[in-house]
């Protein structure tokens, strides 16, 4: 069984948002050599992302995760086991841009399956980036 984690977090005052390319490239390394795919969503000031793999390597990054200054407001949105098959088996990390802001508002008020089944939905509306 794959264990699936959501959370959402707004960028930090602090945070530079040219950082958010180095985020990406270093996770689809770490996230390839533990087994881990996923999305993360951006709309300019907030994240949500999408992690699955083994339960102790997506725990364990989330709690990284968590730990970074770069973000604040983090909020689990949705944790358990899914299915035997991977929802974004393709991405160590994708990473999506939500333009309108519209995805990420509405699925900071939701969680449990709710987020989980509006995320999957919601997905191919969003402009997926090519990252270096």
């Amino acid at each position: 069984m794959l264990f699936e984690f959501v959370y959402t977090s707004v960028l930090a005052p602090t945070a530079d948002v040219r950082s958010i390319a180095d985020i990406i490239r270093r996770s689809r390394g770490h996230n390839r050599a533990h087994g881990i795919s996923g999305i993360l969503i951006f709309d300019g000031a907030r994240f949500c992302q999408y992690l699955e793999g083994g339960c102790e390597e997506v725990l364990t990054l989330a709690r990284r995760i968590e730990a970074d200054p770069r973000h604040t407001q983090f909020e689990i949105a949705h944790q358990g086991f899914g299915g035997e098959q991977r929802r974004f088996p393709d991405w160590h990390m994708a990473y999506a841009l939500d333009t309108r802001g519209t995805v990420l508002e509405t699925l900071a008020a939701l969680s449990g399956p709710s987020a989980m089944a509006f995320l999957q939905e919601r997905v191919p509306e969003l402009e997926l980036q090519p990252m270096p």
